[in-house]
């Protein structure tokens, strides 16, 4: 019984550390890339239909399914639905942004999670993640 309980905890600690060293990305849309000084995001034909404030003065609307969303480097924007939540805050020198997804399951009992990793935009235009910092709340 002992030798169980260290194998246990052996293996969720390695599935922590497997966590922690995964790369941020934004499977909620179908293609992230730079254009023209702004991160563009394309949504998905089908699945999450966001919500979106575009910018500090944009206004909140519906985004349109398959659609091309041009996101200002140096203001905020918002994604949201009903349990996703995608917060951009610009990086200094408008390199990048700042992305807080927050995924909150408490009405299906299934807890709160919060990741942030950043989105860096290297000065030939390629896109790329860093690590994801993960949080979760139990849903009690």
């Amino acid at each position: 019984m002992k030798y169980i309980k260290i194998v246990t905890a052996l293996l969720m600690s390695l599935f922590a550390i497997t966590q922690a060293a995964e790369t941020g990305s934004l499977s909620e849309f179908s293609k992230v890339r730079f254009d023209r000084g702004h991160l563009v995001v394309t949504t998905h034909a089908a699945g999450i239909q966001f919500v979106g404030k575009i910018g500090t003065a944009g206004v909140s609307r519906a985004l349109a399914k398959n659609s091309e969303i041009e996101l200002p480097l140096n203001e905020v924007s918002v994604f949201s639905d009903r349990h996703i939540s995608l917060t951009f805050t610009p990086l200094t020198k408008g390199r990048g942004f700042i992305v807080k997804r927050t995924t909150d399951l408490r009405s299906l009992r299934r807890g709160l999670k919060e990741e942030e990793f950043s989105i860096v935009i290297a000065p030939n235009g390629e896109v790329s993640f860093s690590e994801v910092t993960l949080r979760e709340t139990s849903s009690k």
